[in-house]
């Protein structure tokens, strides 16, 4: 074997190691991806589960379930003004806020069921509550399609699919 064939041998090998390199800078950069998408999650969930503490006080509870209460019997055409006018401002506030944490915390759950962190099985008992709480009613009354991101549209308005 001659010198330039040694030479021409040290080059290929020099340029599969540049090539394992890449490859491994991209998983790299991959893994660094998810990780950090992972840990931006967590810190969600840490919000989320802190506002849901504090608007578990007993009047956000009450507030809850008379909302449930005034809305369990009655038609999707009801007029938003009419159902304002059987909650006092404090109670409306008290439901408002927790409609708007029930669409972020389902789109959490989306989130982690996209991700791979939460199983199908999982993700079905959890989201039974909010199929109720966040009702066509409570969609239209609150104004919550302005707040919902496109996972949440499509796992919860037909039409978006």
């Amino acid at each position: 074997m001659s010198l330039e064939d040694l030479g021409n041998l040290g080059e290929a090998i020099g340029s599969l190691g540049i090539v394992i390199t890449l490859a491994f800078l991209v998983l790299e950069m991959r893994w660094t991806r998810r990780e950090s998408a992972r840990q931006y999650r967590v810190g969600l969930a840490q919000s989320v589960m802190d506002l849901e503490l504090a608007m578990m006080s007993s009047n956000g509870q009450i507030a809850i379930q008379k909302w449930d209460k005034v809305t369990s019997g009655l038609a999707e055409n009801l007029d938003s003004e009419q159902l304002r006018s059987a909650f006092s401002d404090s109670e409306w506030n008290a439901i408002s806020a927790r409609m708007y944490h029930a669409v972020a915390h389902l789109d959490m759950l989306i989130a982690k069921k996209d991700y791979g962190i939460m199983e199908e099985e999982e993700f079905e008992i959890a989201i039974n509550l909010h199929r109720k709480m966040i009702s066509p009613l409570a969609i239209r009354a609150f104004h919550l399609e302005d707040v919902m991101l496109l996972p949440v549209r499509r796992f919860l308005l037909p039409r978006y699919e």
